[in-house]
């Protein structure tokens, strides 16, 4: 699956918005998210395929909200990744 392209269009809105370059005609803004917990977090990158190391705390924009067969949301984090994680190690932050 090509999920750059499938979600380019979301992704670059939430780096304008988090570079604050955001217009009205861009719609809505993302809400963050940031990551549960102290340490790190192993997560699935489908686009790199493979997992990656991401530290906990980490803020995040939701991509994706519907699961995939391992109950796993997509997240673009500050990092430029995108990841596949369990909606239950995500907290969510609204608009800081």
């Amino acid at each position: 699956m090509e999920w750059k392209s499938k979600y380019e269009k979301k992704i670059k809105r939430i780096i304008k918005q988090v570079t604050g370059l955001a217009d009205p005609d861009d719609g809505s803004l993302v809400p963050a998210v940031v990551i549960k917990g102290n340490g790190h977090i192993w997560c699935f990158a489908p686009t790199k395929n493979k997992f990656l190391r991401i530290p906990r705390g980490t803020q995040a924009y939701i991509i994706e909200t519907a699961e995939d067969e391992s109950g796993r949301i997509l997240i673009y984090t500050v990092l430029s990744d995108l990841l596949l994680i369990d909606p239950e190690e995500i907290r969510h932050t609204g608009f800081n």
